[in-house]
């Protein structure tokens, strides 16, 4: 796999977990988005400037790995969301990877648990055959 890592906002000085953003791209035209720390207010502009870069690209799929997220608040969800409609008019296939219990929360209380195809793992994600 090739990879590019982006660390948004270097200067921060905030108290919150910085996010970070590792992009892997592998043989097969699958761009996988890892994102590390948390997504709030300050992030989620950063991370969607990512993944609308990352569909630029084309890929077959794209998958973004939200396995060491801790934290996701509406700013991360919106970037999400914008996301997946671009992914959609694009002709990519969007998978939302590793979601754990609070950011299913969010997703639950938005009313957004079925707007994405969530799996457990990357590897469920990369593995993951179009049912529509």
């Amino acid at each position: 796999m090739d990879a590019s890592h982006i660390t948004p906002h270097p200067d921060d000085w905030s108290q919150s977990a910085q996010l970070t953003i590792t992009t892997d791209s592998t043989a097969a035209g699958v761009t996988v988005v890892h994102l590390a720390g948390e997504i709030d207010l300050d992030e989620g502009a950063a991370l969607e400037d990512v993944l609308t870069r990352a569909l630029v690209a084309r890929p077959s799929r794209l998958v973004v790995d939200m396995t060491e997220v801790g934290y996701c608040d509406s700013a991360g969800l919106n970037a999400l969301l914008k996301t997946r409609t671009a992914a959609t008019a694009a002709g990519v296939d969007l998978l939302v990877a590793g979601v754990g219990d609070r950011i299913t929360r969010l997703l639950w209380a938005t009313g957004t648990t079925d707007v994405f195809t969530i799996t457990e793992t990357v590897e469920d994600a990369l593995a993951h055959v179009r049912g529509d």
